[in-house]
C-alpha cells in the first residue's frame, strides 16, 4: 500500500499544461504523510549522528546537516560519507 502511495506521482500545472513526474519526498497534505516523515526523520537522525563531525537539526519539515572540519579536504571526505549514508 505504501509503495503504491509513493509511486506514479505527478505535479500538474493545468494553466501551462505541464506534467512533471517525481519520486522523492513525502506527499504534503495527506494523512499518511506525517507518519512517513517521522520514519524518514528518525532514520536520518540515527544514521547521521553516528559521525562525530556531523549534526542534524530538524524543525517541522526542514533538515539541516552541519559538518565541521578544520580543512577543506576533511570537509569533502566527511560530507561525502554523510551524504552516502543519507542516500542509502
Amino acid at each position: 500500500m505504501i509503495s503504491s502511495f509513493l509511486s506514479n506521482r505527478v505535479i500538474v500545472d493545468e494553466e501551462n499544461d505541464i506534467k512533471f513526474k517525481y519520486n522523492v519526498g513525502v506527499p504534503q497534505g495527506s494523512y499518511l504523510g506525517p507518519i512517513l516523515w517521522v520514519l524518514v526523520a528518525d532514520r536520518l537522525l540515527r544514521l547521521v549522528n553516528l559521525d562525530g563531525n556531523a549534526k542534524v537539526i530538524m524543525f517541522a519539515d526542514d533538515i539541516v546537516i552541519l559538518i565541521a572540519e578544520p580543512a577543506a579536504y576533511g570537509f569533502t571526505r566527511s560530507s561525502r560519507n554523510v551524504f552516502e549514508l543519507v542516500e542509502n
